[in-house]
């Protein structure tokens, strides 16, 4: 829910910075979004909150009990089973797993300049796992067929030069992928 938020850079925030990526979901569709004090100028977080949990109780027939939780209660000892439960809710959504693991298929085509040569490559991934990748160099796949066998199976997004053998001439390439993905 937007309370108050800056709608006028919303836009740029949410747009797909990497135009030749292509996924199997289903497209976004452009919706108008108005902050809520447009309607109910007095509205705050804490007031919103406090119908939001009433309007969640109502509906699914809980109780009213909510219990606010700030760094200060987070301390007590009362609250251990609660800190656990925030703290590894915190780490599992930082996750890669979380945050790539579960990704439809996606080709990302990407085309720039390495070494004063013309670099195409064509990755497709699946649950963010590197699943085939084409690479040419001035319209010739010669000297990249090892880098490419040694990209299937690693995370999209992650590559680390330790995870790979790969000669001097390609890691130029695999650096450039690495600023690309």
């Amino acid at each position: 829910m937007l309370l108050d938020a800056r709608i006028d850079l919303l836009g740029d925030i949410l747009r797909n910075t990497k135009e030749t990526m292509v996924g199997r979901s289903v497209a976004s569709v452009r919706s108008p979004v108005r902050n809520i004090v447009e309607f109910k100028p007095d509205v705050t977080h804490k007031s919103f909150s406090k119908a939001l949990c009433a309007a969640f109780c109502e509906k699914f027939g809980a109780e009213n009990k909510v219990v606010e939780i700030g760094e200060e209660i987070m301390e007590k000892k009362a609250f251990a089973a609660e800190r656990e439960f925030i703290e590894e809710s915190a780490t599992e959504l930082e996750s890669w797993e979380w945050k790539y693991g579960q990704t439809l298929e996606f080709t990302h085509v990407i085309e720039g300049t390495v070494n004063e040569r013309q670099l195409h490559a064509n990755i497709v991934a699946k649950h963010g796992i590197i699943t085939s990748c084409r690479l040419t160099m001035d319209g010739k796949e010669d000297g990249l067929q090892s880098l490419c066998a040694d990209l299937v199976g690693k995370r999209y997004g992650i590559l680390q030069d330790s995870e790979f053998n790969v000669v001097p001439s390609e890691l130029d390439v695999l650096h450039w992928l690495q600023h690309e993905m």
